[in-house]
């Protein structure tokens, strides 16, 4: 498989949590985890528009020892540099030359994406080999969203892209405390925005939802889990399961962050997806 064709690669800024590297021993182990049978599953993090990696901190605490974690900032993010173009092609790319130096067809990862990290994750496995993908409150055909993004000024501020990202579910209920540490990685720049939605303002609401169903068509056997804080309705519902065929949907009523308001939930729901797969 040779992936997107059109896109240039820039080195993600990458963690991988829970290996020693100098001895290539995976640590932080639970007290229950057991003789070593096999290589852990490896899961990679991919974060929502304006946050980084750090955004999954409360999952990642949970996962280690358990599996091989694997978290990144999408470019133009945190600690990765900037690139030409912002498509999810681009970010597709960026993310295979990370896996593809780890040979990881062998044993193919668990792609797990909030938010616009869902569309990078699910687009990648339309093209290589994952585990299953998790959507994490993401509403694939983007609706409701090109509205919003349609009105934003040229120089956003953190507010209007909040607005955007929390459509429509909203924080829910999550915890003062984890809003506000959210808030604070959250960084603005209105030329990765502009490329990354650029979708939502170049497109008609046709040629969107058929770019939609181009990023969706995951590899026919693909575990799709979506868990999703708002009713989709279900157009959404019975369009998903036509063009990623198999996808489980389940909501969660926790808002735009389900995986925060109840992380030892989510990662038992991932736990299970990959004893699974």
């Amino acid at each position: 498989m040779t992936g997107p064709r059109s896109a240039h690669p820039v080195p993600l800024a990458v963690i991988e949590h829970g290996v020693d590297h100098r001895t290539d021993d995976r640590v932080d182990r639970g007290a229950d985890d057991g003789a070593d049978d096999g290589p852990r599953p490896l899961v990679v993090l991919l974060h929502e528009v304006a946050e980084d990696h750090r955004a999954w901190d409360p999952v990642v605490e949970r996962l280690v020892g358990r599996a091989r974690v694997l978290t990144v900032d999408l470019r133009g993010h945190g600690a990765s540099p900037a690139g030409d173009g912002y498509d999810v092609e681009d970010h597709v790319a960026d993310l295979r030359a990370v896996l593809a130096a780890r040979d990881v067809d062998a044993h193919p990862p668990l792609l797990i994406g909030h938010g616009y990290g869902a569309f990078v994750a699910m687009d990648y496995a339309t093209w290589f080999p994952t585990a299953g993908v998790v959507d994490v409150d993401q509403h694939l055909m983007w609706a409701g969203s090109q509205a919003l993004v349609g009105v934003l000024p040229g120089e956003p501020t953190a507010d209007d892209v909040e607005r955007v990202l929390l459509y429509p579910s909203g924080y829910g209920p999550l915890g003062e405390d984890e809003r506000a540490r959210l808030r604070a990685l959250r960084r603005v720049d209105p030329q990765v925005l502009a490329g990354m939605w650029q979708p939502l303002r170049e497109r008609d609401p046709a040629s969107l939802r058929a770019w939609a169903e181009q990023v969706v068509a995951v590899t026919p056997g693909t575990p799709v889990l979506c868990v999703l804080g708002a009713d989709p309705g279900r157009t959404y519902v019975s369009w998903l399961r036509e063009h990623a065929r198999g996808a489980r949907i389940e909501g969660w009523d926790g808002g735009h962050y389900p995986h925060l308001v109840d992380p030892d939930r989510f990662v038992a729901r991932l736990l299970t997806l990959l004893g699974s797969s």
